[in-house]
């Protein structure tokens, strides 16, 4: 689990920050591997909506980390690959292995070729 600086953003894609109170930074969970991650310096992540989103198509994931005091909905259709150093990207937390494999079946659901 990181904080990331995730501006800009555009369209429909998810804030949930104030740009305007200097609050960049948005709560993300990584889920690209350690390889990859030190390989090219960037990280896949799913982005948290602060706001438990009411969802019946399955496309936000509830979570909760007590340590870190990050809550709300994974996007789970929403991938972005960020500079991890260059967005000034820190880790603050972790989820667990379950939580981790329920996300990846999401995003193995949405590349799916078949």
């Amino acid at each position: 689990m990181i904080r990331i600086n995730a501006e800009p953003h555009a369209g429909r894609e998810e804030d949930g920050h104030s740009f305007q109170s200097s609050n960049i930074q948005r709560p993300a969970i990584v889920i690209s591997n350690n390889a990859y991650n030190q390989k090219t310096r960037f990280v896949i992540c799913m982005l948290l909506a602060h706001d438990l989103k009411k969802d019946n198509r399955g496309l936000y994931y509830r979570l909760a980390d007590i340590s870190s005091g990050i809550s709300g909905s994974v996007v789970t259709f929403q991938m972005p690959n960020y500079d991890f150093s260059g967005r000034n990207g820190k880790i603050v937390g972790h989820v667990s292995d379950k939580d981790l494999d329920n996300l990846l079946s999401k995003a193995y659901q949405i590349l799916d070729k078949r």
